[in-house]
């Protein structure tokens, strides 16, 4: 449960240091499961590991090989996100200082500004590892214009990470894809747990786990009950209810410490 007392006043440093040492820490090992299970010679296996932000192998590979106009690209792409966000967080924080928003209001306020935020340190990170030799693909593939929950979860909310999950739980369970579902939205709530809330209770915060395992257990019972009708707005519908309905779960204090929120 949300925190009042606990919620920051103004952006700071800490909670989102100890996120980017708790995804560090928990990063590496899984980067290196990812790294001996990629298929290529030794030297791709390195380069995966040491120059490349995300987990999957099949990102790296799917990642194309620089072209002369790859640069501009990146810059510009990274350059709009990050004016984007700047603003989007001055608007989020002068609403903030101006009516002092309950906690369950602040954790459907920051999900737009947590998307710019993650759009603009993927366009970042594209162009800071553009020394890896590819264009990596994009962190997210439009998921605003998802179609469904389905799709939005499995083909468009941050791919560096879903494909990790596809490949090391949803695959090895497709016999039983009801079981991999589960299974992997499970595995994606405790990572979020370990990234987020333990390194908020290490800080000296309350505890809070639970609540982002149950958002991510929710979104896949979501899709197991998705209506497979082809009425393209009731799906869209669907699709927001589930996915920021139960938003107070997941931005709850340690999420709202980590991003700036």
């Amino acid at each position: 449960m949300l925190m009042e007392n606990h919620l920051p006043l103004t952006p700071g440093i800490g909670g989102a240091l100890a996120f980017a040492a708790a995804y560090l820490l928990i990063g590496l090992p899984l980067k290196a499961v990812g790294a001996v299970r990629f298929v290529g010679p030794l030297s791709q296996k390195l380069a995966f590991f040491t120059v490349v932000p995300f987990y999957s192998p099949r990102s790296w590979q799917r990642s194309h090989l620089l072209q002369s106009e790859d640069l501009r690209f990146a810059l510009g792409t990274a350059a709009r996100w990050s004016l984007l966000c700047l603003c989007t967080y001055a608007l989020y924080w002068q609403i903030v200082h101006t009516f002092a928003p309950s906690a369950i209001q602040r954790a459907y306020m920051a999900f737009p500004s947590f998307y710019v935020l993650t759009e603009t340190l993927g366009a970042l990170f594209r162009l800071l590892f553009l020394s890896s030799g590819r264009l990596l693909t994009p962190i997210h593939n439009s998921p605003l214009l998802a179609h469904s929950l389905a799709h939005f979860w499995g083909r468009c909310w941050n791919r560096w990470v879903g494909e990790w999950l596809r490949h090391l739980f949803f695959a090895p369970l497709m016999r039983h894809p009801r079981f991999a579902l589960l299974a992997a939205f499970i595995a994606s709530g405790i990572w979020h747990e370990l990234i987020l809330t333990v390194p908020h209770y290490l800080m000296g915060y309350p505890v809070q786990v639970g609540p982002m395992t149950a958002y991510f257990v929710l979104q896949g019972i979501g899709i197991l009950i998705e209506p497979k009708h082809n009425i393209k707005w009731l799906r869209h519908l669907y699709m927001y209810v589930f996915v920021i309905g139960p938003a107070p779960l997941v931005a709850n204090t340690a999420f709202l410490h980590a991003f700036f929120l």
